[in-house]
């Protein structure tokens, strides 16, 4: 329907041009609402006419079938959409769960790592304390050789 004053929605319409007159016939080669005075006169003698319930129960089918079409059209892409977004919650638990297994091995690590340092610490002590004891043991020696 090309005038938009003509879509009002239910209740009774009336002509522009035939003001007492119902619109209640469709001009299927205008596309327009047309009164029965309409019909009569040169803009629309010879066009191709309907009753509107009829052309309105028509174009309510097609509507529903269209409607039919895109429901089996939007499936596959609701279905790959849900697909998609089960991949990407298995893709985020996954990512959670290495992040989780990397964290404990480093840490893991990190206290091999501490612990031979501490391991390494004594034994550098140990060394220490027994050179000390034997370098004290050498100087305590000269100074009393240098002391006699």
């Amino acid at each position: 329907m090309k005038d938009e004053r003509q879509a009002a929605p239910k209740g009774r319409r009336f002509c522009d041009k035939h003001k007492q007159k119902e619109l209640r016939l469709y001009c299927k080669t205008c596309e327009l609402l047309v009164c029965d005075d309409c019909c009569l006169i040169k803009d629309h003698k010879s066009h191709d006419f309907n009753l509107l319930d009829e052309v309105a129960g028509e174009h309510v089918q097609l509507l529903l079938d269209e409607a039919q079409k895109l429901d089996a059209a939007t499936a596959p892409l609701k279905e790959a959409i849900a697909a998609i977004t089960e991949e990407a919650r298995m893709l985020a638990e996954n990512a959670k769960s290495a992040e989780g297994r990397i964290s404990e091995h480093f840490e893991k690590l990190a206290q091999a790592v501490r612990a031979r340092g501490e391991a390494l610490a004594e034994e550098v002590e140990g060394v220490w304390m027994e050179k000390h004891k034997v370098l004290e043991g050498q100087r305590k020696g000269l100074e009393m050789a240098v002391a006699s």
